[in-house]
């Protein structure tokens, strides 16, 4: 015969052990979030203050930022159109490579 109260204690604790990982992974993703992106703010203001010096225009210094983010901009709809056609996990595999890549 089984025990209903055993049954139900390992229940419980399966449920409370997905609670404990799912709040770790949270906190992980959270995390690495906000590291990505103080990183990429701090690439931005480095990229302009080099592009400053090097060029001696504040002008023409704009014109690192811009190219970056149109070339993300540009990055993020080919992505979006290999997702719409082949799915997700294809976009995604495309985006990594791309990234891997440089």
């Amino acid at each position: 015969m089984t025990d209903i109260r055993r049954e139900s204690t390992a229940t419980r604790g399966g449920q409370v052990l997905k609670a404990q990982v799912q709040r770790a992974t949270l906190i992980t993703l959270a995390g690495s979030q906000v590291g990505g992106g103080v990183g990429a703010f701090a690439a931005l203001a480095v990229t302009t203050l080099l592009a400053d010096q090097i060029v001696g225009s504040a002008t023409l210094a704009g014109i690192p930022q811009t190219s970056r983010e149109l070339g993300a901009a540009g990055a993020a709809y080919l992505i979006a159109r290999i997702s719409n056609t082949y799915g997700r996990r294809v976009g995604l595999v495309a985006g990594y490579l791309a990234c891997l890549l440089g």
